[in-house]
C-alpha cells in the first residue's frame, strides 16, 4: 500500500477511535443517569429536559481531555508500529486496555455512588488506608452485586471491542490495495490528506485543551454547571474524579505530624496550650479547643453576613488611593461607631481554595486540599456552619463561581451548610428578575448579581435566622465586570496612573483599580441595603488572600500577608479585645457577639470583639500562614519586619520565634484532627 494511503487510513482509524470513546463514555453516563438517577430515585427534580442535554455535553468536554490524548497516542502507535504483525499486536493490546479501563472505571463509579451517594471521592482511599480484607469481604457479601458488575464489565469489554473491530475492518476493507476503488487511482489527493489530518489534529487539540488553542483552559471554570445536584456530580466524569482522589492521596500519604513541628504531640500540646501533660497522657483536643461566650447583650442578631471578597487586601485602603475613592464606601462604614476594623490582620492561606478550606473548617491550612478529601474526613467541630446551626441559624454558602470548582459543593455539604448557591442560581435569578446583563464571565456571576441574589433570597426567608458565608469572584482576571455602568472613575484612574511615578504600570492597571473600586461599592451597597431592611444583622468583610497586583516596588512582609477585617453590627456596640488577628479568629469573634452567655464552642482562634469587655493575656498577636505578627512586627520565620514605627524590644527574637513555632504547632494539630480525629493516644511518635 502506498505510504499516503496508509497514513490516511491511520488518520481515519484515529478519528473513529476518538469518536468511539466519546460514544462509550456517553453510554455509561446515560446508564448512570437511568440506573442511579432515575432507577434509584436519586436525581430528584429536574427543571427541564435541557438539563440532561447540558449535563451530557458538559461531560463530553471533560471526557475529551482524556480521549483526545489517547487518540493521539493511538495515532502514533498505529503509524510507527502498524507496519509489522508484532506492532499491530501492540496496538491491539493498547486498544483493548483502553476499553477495559474505560469500562471498569465507569462501572466502578456507578457502584461507588450506590454505596457512598457520591462519585469517586477520598472514601476510595479506604483501599489504601483501611482494612482491605474487611472491604473485600464486604464486597463479596452480595450486598452490592459485585459478581453482576464483574459480569457486566466483561460483557461490555467484549461488545465494545467487537464493535470497534468491525468499524476498523470497514476502514481496512476500504483501503485494501486490491480494492477496486484504489486500483484505478494513480495518486492520492494531497489536499484531501491535509484536510483529513487537519480534521483529526484540530479535533484532538480541542478535546485536550478544551478549545482551539495551544494552551489549555480550566474546564472547572469554563463550563457552566447544571443546577441539578446529581447531574452536576456526574458531569466531570470518573477519570477527573480519580485525579482529585490521587491529589489528596499524594498529600495525605506523604504527610505526618513531624512535617509541621519537630515535637511529639504531647510536647507540642504543652507548649501551645500551656499545659503539663506527661508523654504517656491521652489527650482530647476538643477539651483544649473549648471556649465559652461571655455575651451579655440582649440584642438578638437575626442575620450574619460573612463576606469573603476576592483578593480584598489591606493595601486597597492605602491613603494614596483616597483621591480615587478606591475603598471610600467601606471606609464610611468603618467610621461608624458600630463598626470595627482590625489594625493588623493576616491571611491564613495564600490562595482562594486554601483560604476557603481554613475558613470553612475552622482549622489552620496545612497544604492538604480539604475540598478534595470529602469522604475521608468528617465534619469538624470548629466549622462555623456547625456552630451557627447549633445556635439556630439556617446556614447558606453563596459562591459567585461554579459549585463544582475544586469539588466545593461536596466540601460545603460535608461541613454543616444547609445549601450552596452559586453561579447557576445567581444568573437564573437575575434573568427572572430582569436585571441588566451581562451576568457572568468565565469565573462566575458578577458581584452585583451575587449580592442581588442574596438580598432577594433573604427577603423570602423572613422570620428565619440565617448565617450566610459569601465568596465573591469579580476582582479577578479577566477584569471584565461592567464597572463603568456603576460610575467607576476611569478618567481619574488614568490621570492617577499618569501622575504617580512610583506606580508599576501594567496594561491591566486601569481595570484592576476600577475593579477594586467596584468591589468596594457593591459590598457597601449590599451592607447599607440590608441594614435598612434587617437592622439586627451582623456584617463581616475580609479578603480571601493578599491581592498580588500590588502596584508599588519594595513589597513588605506585612503588605504581602495582610487582608482587612471589618465587623459591623448596627444594633451592637462591640468592645475591642484585640486589634491583631487572622482568619482563624473570625468565627469566635462572631460567636462572642451573637451567642448566649455561657455557650460552649470549639475554635483555634479567640474573639477580637465582645459585647462585654474581656481581657486575654498576650492575645495581641496573629498566627497567619506564612508568618506571625503582633502590633509592632511581622515575622516570616527568618526576619523580623517592624512597621508603624514599632520599636525593637529585647525579647523580640525569642517572642517572634515562639509565635512562629506556635503557628507550626497549630498546623500540626490541624493535620492531626484531619488525619486522626481529636484524640491523641499515649506516646505517639512524630
Amino acid at each position: 500500500m502506498k505510504q499516503s494511503l496508509r497514513f490516511e487510513k491511520v488518520v481515519w482509524k484515529s478519528i473513529i477511535f476518538m469518536l468511539f470513546l466519546y460514544v462509550l463514555c456517553l453510554c455509561f453516563r446515560i446508564s448512570f443517569i437511568l440506573y442511579i438517577g432515575v432507577g434509584n430515585g436519586v436525581i430528584g427534580d429536574v427543571i427541564s429536559k435541557w438539563e440532561y442535554i447540558h449535563a451530557l455535553t458538559n461531560g463530553m468536554r471533560y471526557d475529551g481531555q482524556t480521549i483526545g490524548a489517547l487518540a493521539v497516542i493511538f495515532f502514533f502507535f498505529s503509524l510507527v508500529l502498524g507496519r509489522s504483525r508484532f506492532g499491530n499486536l501492540i496496538v491491539n493490546i493498547f486498544v483493548g486496555l483502553v476499553i477495559a479501563i474505560f469500562c471498569f472505571v465507569n462501572i466502578a463509579n456507578i457502584g461507588f455512588y450506590q454505596i457512598y451517594g457520591d462519585v469517586f471521592n477520598t472514601n476510595l482511599l479506604g483501599l489504601v488506608f483501611d482494612d482491605r480484607e474487611a472491604i473485600f469481604k464486604t464486597a463479596l457479601s452480595g450486598q452490592y452485586h459485585l459478581s453482576l458488575k464483574i459480569f457486566i464489565w466483561i460483557a461490555c469489554n467484549i461488545v465494545f471491542l467487537w464493535i470497534l473491530r468491525i468499524l476498523f475492518s470497514f476502514v481496512d476493507y476500504f483501503y485494501r490495495e486490491t480494492n477496486r476503488f484504489h486500483k484505478n487511482k494513480n495518486q492520492q489527493s494531497f489536499l484531501k490528506l491535509v484536510f483529513i489530518f487537519s480534521l483529526f489534529g484540530f479535533s484532538a487539540l480541542f478535546a485536550i485543551n478544551g478549545h482551539l488553542g495551544l494552551k489549555g483552559v480550566s474546564l472547572g471554570k469554563e463550563i457552566k454547571p447544571v443546577e441539578n445536584t446529581f447531574l452536576r456530580k456526574i458531569t466531570a466524569g470518573a477519570f477527573r474524579d480519580l485525579i482529585y482522589v490521587y491529589k489528596a492521596y499524594e498529600k495525605i500519604y506523604h504527610s505526618s505530624f513531624g512535617d509541621y513541628i519537630n515535637e511529639i504531640p504531647q510536647v507540642a500540646v504543652n507548649r501551645y496550650f500551656a499545659k503539663n501533660f506527661s508523654q504517656d497522657s491521652q489527650i482530647n483536643l476538643l477539651d483544649l479547643l473549648k471556649h465559652t461566650s461571655h455575651n451579655t447583650s440582649e440584642v438578638k442578631i437575626e442575620h450574619i453576613f460573612y463576606i469573603i471578597a476576592e483578593s480584598l487586601s489591606e493595601w486597597h485602603f492605602d491613603k494614596r488611593f483616597d483621591s480615587l475613592g478606591l475603598t471610600s464606601e467601606l471606609q464610611k462604614i468603618i467610621d461608624e461607631s458600630h463598626a470595627y476594623k482590625a489594625d493588623v490582620f493576616l491571611q491564613n492561606a495564600s490562595n482562594t481554595i486554601g483560604s476557603l478550606d481554613s475558613q470553612i473548617s475552622g482549622l489552620f491550612h496545612t497544604g492538604i486540599p480539604l475540598s478534595l478529601m470529602v469522604g475521608r474526613m468528617g465534619t469538624f467541630q470548629t466549622a462555623p456552619a456547625v456552630i451557627f446551626k447549633d445556635l439556630g441559624f439556617k446556614t447558606h454558602f453563596y459562591y459567585g463561581g461554579s459549585c463544582t470548582w475544586q469539588k466545593l459543593d461536596s466540601y460545603i455539604d460535608s461541613q454543616g451548610f444547609d445549601d450552596i448557591l452559586c453561579s447557576t442560581h445567581i444568573v437564573q435569578n437575575s434573568k427572572i428578575m430582569d436585571y441588566p446583563s451581562p451576568y457572568e464571565n468565565s469565573w462566575g456571576a458578577y458581584d452585583h448579581h451575587l449580592f442581588s441574589f442574596i438580598r432577594d433570597k433573604i427577603l423570602l426567608s423572613r422570620g428565619q435566622r440565617t448565617f450566610n458565608m459569601i465568596m465573591t469572584t469579580s476582582n479577578h482576571p479577566p477584569y471584565d465586570a461592567p464597572v463603568e455602568s456603576f460610575g467607576a472613575p476611569i478618567k481619574e484612574i488614568e490621570e492617577f496612573l499618569k501622575n504617580d511615578k512610583e506606580f508599576i504600570y501594567k496594561d491591566t492597571s486601569r481595570q484592576i483599580l476600577a475593579h477594586i473600586w467596584y468591589q468596594d461599592k457593591v459590598i457597601a451597597k449590599f451592607i447599607n441595603d440590608m441594614k435598612e431592611r434587617f437592622p439586627n444583622s451582623l456584617f463581616v468583610v475580609t479578603g480571601d488572600h493578599y491581592d498580588r497586583e500590588y502596584p508599588y516596588p519594595n513589597i513588605t512582609e506585612r503588605i504581602s500577608n495582610s487582608v482587612p477585617l471589618i465587623v459591623y453590627a448596627p444594633k451592637l456596640q462591640p468592645m475591642i479585645i484585640s486589634n491583631v488577628g487572622s482568619h482563624i479568629d473570625i468565627t469566635p469573634t462572631i460567636v462572642e457577639l451573637v451567642a448566649p452567655d455561657g455557650y460552649e464552642y470549639m475554635s483555634f482562634g479567640k474573639p477580637l470583639l465582645g459585647n462585654k469587655a474581656i481581657a486575654y493575656d498576650d492575645r495581641d498577636y496573629a498566627l497567619g500562614f506564612f508568618g506571625v505578627a503582633n502590633d509592632r512586627f511581622v515575622f516570616d520565620g527568618h526576619k523580623i519586619e517592624y512597621f508603624n514605627n514599632g520599636l525593637e524590644r529585647s525579647n523580640d527574637k525569642e517572642l517572634s520565634h515562639d509565635l512562629f513555632m506556635n503557628l507550626n504547632r497549630a498546623k500540626a494539630f490541624s493535620w492531626w484532627i484531619l488525619s486522626n480525629g481529636y484524640s491523641i493516644p499515649t506516646q505517639h511518635k512524630k
